[in-house]
């Protein structure tokens, strides 16, 4: 149950795009009650209308925001939006929509990074409603993942009364966005212009995984291990410019925390990866590299 679908032609609402991926449902309430028909008022189900089947049980306050509600404001919110890859998990207690601005940089010559906006919401009680900016390596697919650099996402909003309104209240987010934009790409050229040697690699590594312990475990000395080779070896270390820079370190560590780092629990449920690396250990494993490296290159 894990929709990923880009066939949808360029430019096209947000109604085609839920047709061809599976979201064009929506979710209502069903009363609960015990085996002698007793109310259950603390809780509800939630059901799909398409199907009937239960995705999940909440909390009576838990309020829907519906899929149509909660992702086709993109076609209000930025002019030129691709809609690139939708979908659900779980008999859709998570859903997702991956939408590409119309702005690229290059890092350097046939390196180029594209910028998305990630919105993601649940029926399961598990997650907010979130909306990231997410800029994504051409050549490697690597999520350079920054959403709380800021100190904030563009949207983090708990399942109560105020959710819809949270949501109109991000439609004048397009400038904020083109400002993330301009300034990720001036932070990634200035990593780029800035050398770094293997013995600062290992230092900077250490620092990162380490967490300030003195002595390096088995299992972090394996992870450093694994992004050295990645930065010698990884996707787009051909590109001239690349290797021996610190955006070259940079890149290592998110191919290894999109497509290495293990995730608990992603064999039993294949959503655990999506969530780390946009919202979990992932993204925080990014983020932190990020920081540290942008206040080495600053200094």
């Amino acid at each position: 149950d894990n929709t990923q679908i880009n066939t949808w032609p360029k430019n096209a609402m947000w109604e085609v795009v839920a047709e061809r991926s599976g979201l064009s449902w929506e979710a209502t309430f069903q009363t609960l009650q015990t085996i002698n028909g007793k109310a259950i008022n603390s809780h509800r189900a939630i059901v799909r209308n398409d199907t009937l089947e239960p995705i999940s049980v909440v909390k009576s306050r838990y309020h829907i925001v519906q899929p149509k509600d909660s992702f086709k404001f993109f076609d209000e919110v930025i002019n030129g939006i691709q809609y690139h890859t939708a979908g659900s998990l779980g008999n859709g207690s998570k859903l997702w929509v991956l939408a590409k601005m119309p702005y690229q940089s290059e890092i350097v010559n046939n390196d180029k990074v594209d910028y998305f906006v990630l919105l993601s919401n649940s029926f399961d009680g598990t997650t907010t409603l979130k909306i990231v900016f997410t800029p994504i390596r051409v050549v490697c697919q690597n999520t350079l993942m920054m959403a709380e650099l800021s100190g904030k996402y563009l949207l983090n909003a708990k399942h109560t009364e105020s959710v819809v309104t949270k949501i109109q209240s991000v439609k004048g987010l397009l400038s904020e966005l083109n400002e993330k934009s301009l300034k990720t790409e001036s932070d990634l050229k200035k990593m780029q212009s800035e050398k770094v040697t293997d013995l600062q690699i290992e230092n900077f590594l250490k620092n990162l995984l380490a967490e300030g312990k003195e002595e390096t475990s088995t299992r972090t000395s394996n992870v450093i291990t694994e992004i050295t080779d990645l930065y010698q070896n990884g996707k787009g270390t051909e590109i001239d410019g690349v290797k021996g820079t610190y955006y070259g370190l940079y890149n290592a560590v998110t191919e290894y925390a999109d497509h290495f780092k293990t995730v608990r629990g992603e064999k039993e449920d294949v959503s655990k990866r999506f969530e780390s690396v946009n919202f979990g250990t992932s993204a925080r494993l990014k983020e932190n590299a990020f920081t540290k490296i942008m206040s080495l290159v600053n200094a």
